[in-house]
């Protein structure tokens, strides 16, 4: 995770990288631009080129266990969550970590609201399925801060399937 020059943040968190344009305000992006300069991809971050340029980024997961508490976390300055490449699953650990996280504030901006209308459904749909189940028992046996990211999966998964109850992705924090 990287401390932050942005005012209204302390620290940017990049679970996922790359994205593509969806609008006019998509035309001087600083995330592609910065993405193409340094070479984090090789190619304009169009709709054709999607499947090259947005990526999960697993090992940085962890960094969300390497914050203060307090800290505002922009959470994917190189991307946007509710990118339709990302997979519900994938979004729905992201999501599990920050409710884990409630001594921190998470900041997630999107260029796609509409897909937030219905994150409260898919977000139980991802954690009950077998891609998370699969990716939290990958974490069963792992060391260090990937201790924790098991936890906050299989807490949540626990919670909402023992109890039969949905959770909420939009946590106080």
């Amino acid at each position: 995770m990287q401390e932050s020059a942005i005012g209204w943040t302390t620290r940017t968190w990049n679970p996922t990288h790359g994205c593509s344009i969806v609008s006019d305000g998509c035309k001087f992006c600083y995330a592609m631009e910065l993405s193409l300069k340094r070479g984090w991809t090789e190619k304009p971050w169009t709709r054709q080129n999607e499947r090259e340029n947005v990526l999960l980024k697993p090992h940085k997961l962890v960094d969300a266990y390497s914050t203060e508490p307090g800290d505002r976390i922009f959470v994917n300055s190189m991307s946007d969550l509710f990118h339709e490449a990302i997979p519900d699953w994938y979004r729905a650990v992201v999501f599990a970590i920050m409710l884990d996280r409630t001594d921190n504030v998470f900041q997630v901006l999107t260029k796609r609201p509409e897909t937030t209308i219905d994150w409260p459904r898919r977000f139980d749909d991802a954690v009950h399925s077998d891609k998370y189940e699969a990716f939290m028992n990958e974490q069963r046996k792992r060391k260090g801060r990937w201790a924790q990211v098991y936890k906050a999966v299989a807490n949540l998964r626990f919670r909402m399937v023992k109890s039969g109850r949905s959770v909420s992705p939009w946590g106080e924090n």
